[in-house]
């Protein structure tokens, strides 16, 4: 009888103990996944306080104008109206071509015109100039990575990928380097699927880095891009062009007069 209690009790400790342990086994998987959820919100919410988004967000509609060169040659010239959530764009170009995302399709004016980037250039300058707002947008899937060489400093950085049918390229993908003391995004290595598969767009990854912030009603813009060739590991290497942007003004009031299918 004894020898038979004591198996039990034996079998019974061995019992609470593996049940505790499972217990703390699952606890330290809870608290690791509730931590890494904890760094991209951080991550996220940091930059987008440093970019003042819910003053950004108050506002209806901004304008700006782009000047941007590849390969010191003229890309684009051009003004860019876009609402603040990014639902309408129009382009009017210097050379008087009008582009217009009106939420559903994408029209060119005059019909006849040349341009094949159009749908390009609708998503990816617009794109490129709200990042800071759009971080969490809805579809949006973060992993906050370790800190990656830019510019040989050392940066925080996080990657930033679409569930599927996420915007025009949900296989795009980016990657933030964030200012450890500003919290300003000081650049992003990015791929291009459009027109692409997912394997030839990695094989030419490419970065923009934003410099030159200035304030326009309270709220940090950067007025100078550039464009480089980049790797993982040294981060931008070769310089493949710049952007200026100027004229940055929000433009409520007249928002309606902005986004008719024509401006003349």
């Amino acid at each position: 009888m004894y020898k038979k209690n004591t198996a039990y009790l034996v079998i019974w400790s061995l019992s609470i103990l593996f049940s505790c342990s499972k217990q703390g086994g699952n606890e330290r998987v809870i608290s690791q996944k509730n931590n890494v959820e904890k760094q991209k919100l951080d991550f996220v919410k940091e930059i987008e306080k440093a970019h003042f988004k819910t003053l950004f967000e108050s506002h209806k509609a901004i304008s700006f104008d782009i000047q941007l060169f590849f390969n010191n040659k003229e890309r684009l010239n051009a003004n860019i109206v876009m609402l603040t959530n990014s639902g309408k764009v129009k382009i009017n170009k210097k050379d008087g071509t009008e582009l217009l995302y009106n939420g559903k399709d994408m029209l060119v004016f005059p019909p006849e015109a040349n341009n094949e980037k159009a749908r390009f250039d609708m998503f990816t300058w617009s794109y490129f100039f709200a990042i800071p707002y759009k971080l969490s947008d809805p579809g949006t899937i973060w992993e906050v990575q370790k800190e990656k060489t830019m510019f040989e400093k050392e940066m925080p950085t996080a990657k930033l990928t679409f569930e599927s049918g996420t915007g025009d390229s949900p296989k795009d993908w980016y990657l933030v380097y964030k200012n450890e003391k500003t919290n300003l995004i000081s650049a992003m290595a990015y791929i291009v699927t459009l027109g692409k598969t997912l394997n030839e767009a990695e094989k030419n990854p490419h970065a923009i880095t934003y410099e030159e912030y200035k304030k326009v009603e309270g709220i940090l813009f950067a007025t100078s891009w550039k464009f480089w060739e980049w790797n993982e590991v040294t981060g931008a290497t070769k310089e493949l062009g710049n952007a200026k942007i100027s004229n940055i003004k929000f433009i409520d009031e007249r928002v309606g007069e902005y986004f008719l299918t024509r401006s003349s």
